[in-house]
């Protein structure tokens, strides 16, 4: 904040500034008014101190400020740029660290140089998209009254590019402006002969190639210094909205010999502070005054509650608007309800309302309090007109009061019956009221009135949507788009009609041209996010919802439907990082327990999961899917009856809930409980007669029963089901192979083997099966293949050496047992069986070792007695072959 070096005799009011031009132009004295993008700011055009800050972000992320400096550095060489982009930097910096998201004025040109450097007709684009659409905010109004009513004041001075003046004289007055849009025109602006408002606009219009670099702006083109020094001797400057920052102006202003007759009036937003020091010396040294207020607007109402009070109420401005064009009286409205609205928010902070702002609450309220006393007296005489009650019936709509609102619709169409927007409004409100058909009735009248009215349009749309008949909901829609192609509004409502049809491309397309509209608009970015979740386009989605997050307005479903994108691509980290936060947003929320429930059950943490589902399931106490991934946690924790309990629950909240019969039976099932198993397997059939998996376990369960039959004939459903699955055929191999079907054992195992070619399990129990059919070779190469795709299994090497050694091809039977003792040395049947095989061989010695170790792991193995007492036997040890058989008579 700058430091007050003027005396306090040279800092007027609001109030003072009034009186002065109103005295003032009573005895012919000339004012013009200076512009600055201060006065822009209520129209919703940035200042250049916000254009700077943006424009600084930008070329940090592009091209990164090592670049940016190489590139100051030969423009300030060239003279291009008035300051180092060092310092331009410390003083962002310095921004940053104060949560200041402005920078000093003075760097403006210097920034702009920079950031469309080498082309800077994008420039040009960029400023002039900006100002396209802004519309002159309250106060523009009363300067357009002033630059057309006030005798010799005609004139506006301004370094803005935007048009906000012009369009103001268009909307309020029957005057059109000579707009000095290049330098070429200067000497029109000290041309006192002129009546009609002239706008000079020193740095050219927008569409005029504005000047805006430094080698530019570092002094005035052509003969603006010499006709604004005239200028100055015969006009007395208020200055609004400027700040200085512009040195080619600054230029003039600071001349010493630059007569201004009646001095200076500089006007400053009081809550920012007071100017800084070579302002208030321009003020000093011209002999003017600052002028403290709360901004454009406010100064421009103050002047027009004394100088137009009978021409700036909306009651005054309704006849000029109305034969202009009708429409406008709703932006009128519009904007000084803004301004009602900026106080108020204002009023509702801690901060109480410094001078000028308890001075705009006065003004406000006198304007307020002449036109309600204005309505209530022509209501008294029966003067309202149709638009009296149209805003009448607007106020009662705005405060919910939709009966009343309609009442006061009815008389305003009865009095104009060709009253479009009255249509319109009284069929939002009939919306409101839920009569659908009157609403539509009433749009349907307001297009007939106004075949282009886009809004209309686009709310019947809506209603359309609310009754289920998309298809005109969308004609309607594209019928607003095509009259009015930027109304974000019609794509959006289009786009949601579009995904509720299931025509996701489409809806996509529409939130996409929302988002080229209005770049930073959240709701667009959601529901694009949630169209690409639908297609499983799981990275865009993650894309648009993390874009909703830094525009800084996610709520809780942002985070848990990122978290639900998350997890479809398998980042489960990041999606209970997202599920955590829509938690800490939304404790409520059962739904994001139950999803960040799943998600610790996925990655093994299945006492956090069952916490999660606790919490969804005391949230939601009737959510059966809950219970049923509880119970399956429960499950994987080896904790069956928990589980049978949850499922159980399941049921009772879904009794035709197929997947809890099925989990529910495979509970029971683990726990030996196979009729009970059983019995929810029929269950599930019943409930879904095609159901595989249902089928395949019951057959499981029938086979612990050794119901042979029963199992077959569910192995068999379930592989007709799915025909495609190997472990049915293996299982049902099984079963033949129990009940001595040797052969259709083989052609499960081998059907196995077909639809998986690594499925060791088959190989091996078709090896076995061959091996009963005494086809030893087959048998061989199954086991071999086995060995080859698990070449630890014990089984398989043991299995065939047992082959190889019905063979009569001992060694290589040895072979084998000798691989399966290296795996399992504490296997007695191994050793025995290799016993026998050194003994076929004649190698007593290490068969009688062999057969010593088997019982010495298994002391009451009785056939290992008996074959070593056959070895003693052979080698006339006959008192220790009788010792082993007597041993083996025991057993």
């Amino acid at each position: 904040m700058s430091e007050q070096i003027i005396g306090n005799d040279r800092i007027l009011s609001t109030k003072l500034l009034v009186k002065a031009i109103s005295e003032g132009q009573k005895y012919g004295e000339r004012f013009c008014f200076i512009l600055g993008a201060g006065a822009s700011a209520s129209s919703g055009i940035p200042t250049g101190a916000e254009l700077e800050y943006r424009w600084m972000l930008d070329l940090d992320k592009n091209p990164g400020f090592k670049e940016v400096h190489a590139v100051a550095k030969s423009l300030k060489e060239k003279k291009h740029l008035s300051h180092d982009f060092k310092e331009i930097e410390e003083a962002w910096n310095r921004a940053k660290e104060k949560r200041q998201t402005v920078l000093p004025s003075e760097y403006y040109f210097d920034i702009y140089t920079l950031r469309f450097y080498p082309n800077y007709r994008n420039g040009y684009h960029y400023l002039e998209n900006l100002m396209e659409r802004s519309k002159p905010s309250f106060g523009y109004h009363t300067l357009a009254l002033m630059l057309t009513e006030l005798s010799g004041s005609n004139l506006v001075i301004t370094t803005n590019f935007d048009s906000l003046v012009e369009d103001a004289l268009f909307l309020y007055t029957d005057k059109k402006p000579l707009v000095i849009n290049h330098e070429l025109l200067a000497e029109f602006a000290g041309d006192l002969n002129i009546k009609r408002p002239v706008i000079a606009k020193l740095h050219r219009g927008i569409f005029f190639d504005p000047l805006n670099r430094p080698e530019e702006t570092n002094g005035l083109q052509g003969k603006w210094k010499d006709i604004l020094e005239k200028v100055f001797q015969n006009y007395t400057p208020v200055v609004i909205g400027y700040g200085g920052g512009d040195s080619s102006l600054m230029e003039v202003l600071e001349k010493r010999d630059v007569a201004m007759k009646n001095g200076i009036y500089w006007c400053y937003v009081e809550k920012f502070g007071i100017p800084d020091e070579k302002i208030q010396t321009i003020v000093e040294d011209k002999k003017g005054y600052l002028v403290r207020t709360a901004g454009f607007d406010a100064v421009m109402l103050a002047i027009g509650n004394i100088l137009f009070k009978d021409k700036i109420d909306p009651d005054t401005t309704r006849g000029t608007l109305e034969r202009r064009i009708y429409t406008q009286v709703d932006n009128y409205e519009e904007e000084y309800k803004k301004l009602k609205v900026e106080l108020e928010d204002v009023a509702e902070t801690e901060t109480p309302l410094n001078e000028s702002e308890e001075e705009l609450k006065e003004n406000i309220e006198k304007l307020d309090e002449r036109t309600k006393r204005s309505e209530s007296e022509r209501q008294k005489l029966e003067q309202m007109t149709a638009w009296d009650y149209y805003r009448q019936g607007n106020r009662y709509c705005d405060s919910e009061e939709y009966e009343n609102a309609i009442v006061s619709y009815d008389k305003a169409i009865k009095q104009k019956t060709d009253y479009a927007d009255a249509y319109y409004n009284r069929g939002v409100t009939y919306g409101k009221l839920g009569e659908s058909e009157k609403a539509i009735a009433d749009y349907s009248k307001a297009i007939e009135l106004k075949p282009d009215y886009a809004k209309a349009y686009n709310n019947r749309g809506i209603v359309y949507d609310d009754l289920g008949e998309s298809e005109k909901a969308i004609a309607d829609y594209s019928k607003a788009i095509e009259l009015k192609p930027d109304d974000t509004e019609a794509y959006s409502n289009r786009g949601n009609t579009y995904n509720t049809l299931g025509e996701s491309e489409k809806a996509i397309a529409d939130y996409s041209k929302v988002i080229e509209l209005r770049a930073e608009d959240a709701n667009a970015y959601f529901s694009r996010g949630c169209v690409y979740d639908t297609l499983g386009k799981n990275e865009n989605a993650i894309s648009d919802y993390t874009k909703v997050i830094e525009l800084g307005v996610a709520d809780a479903d942002v985070y848990y439907n990122r978290g639900y994108a998350y997890a479809s691509i398998g980042e489960s980290e990041k999606a209970v990082a997202d599920y955590t936060k829509a938690i800490e947003l939304r404790s409520d929320d059962a739904s994001a327990y139950y999803s960040r429930g799943n998600i610790y059950a996925s990655l093994g943490k299945m006492e956090k999961a069952i916490t999660d589902y606790s919490k969804a399931i005391e949230l939601k106490p009737d959510d059966a899917s809950a219970y049923n991934n509880r119970g399956n946690a429960y499950y994987s924790l080896g904790e069956s009856k928990k589980a049978i309990t949850d499922y159980s629950k399941k049921i009772e909240l879904r009794p035709d809930d197929v997947i809890a019969y099925y989990n529910r039976g495979i509970a029971y099932y683990s726990l030996g409980e196979s009729e009970k198993a059983i019995t929810d397997y029929t269950k599930a059939t019943e409930l879904k007669p095609d159901f595989a998996d249902v089928y395949y376990n019951r057959g499981n369960a029938y086979r612990d029963l050794k119901k042979n039959e029963k199992a077959i004939a569910d192995y068999t459903k379930a592989i007709e089901l799915q025909p495609d699955n190997s472990s049915m055929y293996i299982n049902r191999g099984y079963v033949y192979f129990a009940l001595g079907k040797r052969k259709k054992a083989i052609t499960d195992f081998t059907k196995a083997i077909e639809l998986r070619p690594d499925n060791a399990k088959a190989y091996y129990n078709r090896g076995i099966a061959y091996d009963n059919l005494g086809e030893s070779e087959k048998a061989i190469k199954d086991y071999s293949r086995v060995i080859k795709l698990v070449p630890d299994d014990v089984d398989a090497y043991y299995n065939r050496g047992n082959a190889y050694y019905s063979l009569r091809k001992s060694e290589k039977a040895i072979t084998d047992y000798t691989k399966a003792i290296e795996r399992e040395p504490d296997n007695a049947v191994v050793y025995n069986s290799r016993g026998n095989a050194y003994a076929s061989l004649g190698k007593s010695e290490k068969a009688i070792t062999d057969y010593s170790k088997a019982i010495e792991l298994n002391p009451k193995f009785k056939e290992a007695y008996q074959n070593r007492a056959e070895v003693y036997h052979t080698l006339g040890e006959e008192e220790t072959a009788a010792a082993d058989e007597e041993a083996a008579s025991k057993l």
